[in-house]
This record gives structure tokens, C-alpha cells and sequence, in this order.
């Protein structure tokens, strides 16, 4: 789980390297957004990835 996580970390950090703040925002937006539209067409149960996403939506509002 551990090496899966520092994967897509290891991913999501080369794809935004070169971008500016605000399209790191507006690109992991999508990202999450994408992200909880998949977990709500799957039928899955709130889980700690969305209770994460969230709090990273509001974290970047302030």
C-alpha cells in the first residue's frame, strides 16, 4: 500500500514539476473531482480518500 501510494506521488509530483500554482490547483481539482465522481459511480462508501480530498478542498479555499 505504502509503495502504491509513493507511486502516485512520485507521478502526480513529474506532472505538475513545471506548472505554476495555480495550475497545480486547478489541474489536482480536476483531479479529485474526477476522483470522487469515480468513487460515487462505483457506489462505494465514504472512505478516508474522500474525507482527505475534502479536506484539501477546503485547505485551498482559505
Amino acid at each position: 500500500m505504502v509503495k502504491m501510494m509513493r507511486e502516485i506521488r512520485e507521478e502526480v509530483s513529474g506532472e505538475i514539476m513545471d506548472m505554476t500554482y495555480e495550475e497545480e490547483r486547478a489541474y489536482l481539482d480536476k483531479l479529485l473531482s474526477t476522483s470522487e465522481e469515480n468513487e460515487k459511480a462505483s457506489g462505494s462508501p465514504p472512505g478516508i480518500k474522500q474525507a482527505e480530498n475534502a479536506k484539501m478542498k477546503q485547505k485551498s479555499k482559505q
